[in-house]
């Protein structure tokens, strides 16, 4: 485990966002085109960001953050990772996902897993090979990306191997990992973002039990979208990007689950930490956060290779 430090105060760190103004916030570069990935319940669409190459090492899918809550297919900053992107001769694609309050939980997982399914299925078209796609996800994006590796490679009763499973890393930037332990937390905006994103508790008519049913419920809720309660050893290589100063979803989120994935089989799980580093560093454009997006390309062609 490697830490990156920081050496950028929280003025500077907004100076630096404020002078990179040029650089668009969504940005899509020329040859950007848009294509459904699934019809139903909603339409939902990829974002295809132009190739570089005839043939490419493999495919990344970006998954936005936004506390689950946020739509659309374009990345925040995809300004900064086209050159590594291009200079690994990779494809890029962004996801879109269902939104609360109709769609929580499971949904969004259920999604992203669609997204990596179609691009799977359409790799040759896209010129990349079927069974090298990287996942890389900010913030519940991350939470996503992790579930997503997780659902897909996770073995059925009495399977000896896992079914085919195109994920072949995966990269989560400062996400919530322990959503049981985060609702404990005494920051209240985490815990309203939390909720917004459980499934909604209906008490029906009996009041008495509601409080029992509640926590129960909840209880429930939490281990089916915790990554951590869903860890299992034949998940694909994850790297963990994270600052230590983040007050929104704290570093504790990402220690646990790489202590937890150690236990389970060393080296599954590395984590980097981003010493002074707040929540959504990468906003920055510091060159501290292009050194981890570098370090994060390198970790997913590593995986490529074996």
């Amino acid at each position: 485990m490697r830490a990156i430090q920081l050496s950028v105060s929280l003025a500077a760190f907004f100076a630096a966002l404020c002078a990179s103004a040029p650089a668009p916030l969504f940005y899509q570069p020329e040859g950007t085109t848009f294509e459904s990935y699934r019809r139903t319940p909603v339409d939902l669409r990829l974002a295809v960001y132009p190739a570089y190459a005839d043939q490419s090492a493999g495919a990344i899918l970006f998954v936005h953050g936004g506390g689950w809550g946020v739509g659309g297919a374009g990345l925040p900053f995809y300004a900064d990772w086209e050159k590594q992107v291009r200079r690994a001769d990779l494809r890029a694609f962004a996801v879109e996902h269902r939104l609360p309050p109709r769609y929580r939980g499971r949904d969004q997982v259920e999604d992203v897993v669609a997204a990596v399914r179609y691009l799977q299925t359409n790799a040759t078209r896209f010129g990349f090979p079927a069974d090298r796609i990287a996942l890389v996800g900010f913030s519940s994006g991350g939470h996503l990306a992790v579930m997503t590796g997780l659902t897909l490679s996770k073995r059925r009763p009495g399977q000896f191997r896992t079914a085919s499973n195109p994920v072949r890393a995966v990269v989560a930037y400062y996400a919530p990992l322990d959503p049981e332990r985060l609702l404990q937390s005494e920051n209240p905006e985490i815990r309203d973002i939390l909720f917004n994103y459980l499934p909604a508790f209906d008490p029906g008519r009996d009041m008495r039990e509601s409080v029992r049913l509640r926590e129960s419920f909840y209880l429930r809720a939490l281990k089916d979208i915790s990554p951590l309660q869903n860890l299992h050893r034949d998940a694909p290589p994850m790297l963990l990007v994270h600052g230590d100063q983040d007050k929104l979803v704290p570093i504790s989120q990402s220690q646990a689950f790489q202590a937890r994935a150690e236990e389970l089989k060393p080296g599954l799980v590395r984590l980097e930490t981003a010493r002074g580093a707040d929540h959504n560093f990468e906003a920055s454009r510091s060159r501290w956060a292009r050194a981890l997006e570098e370090e994060s390309v390198e970790f997913i062609l590593d995986q490529f290779e074996d």
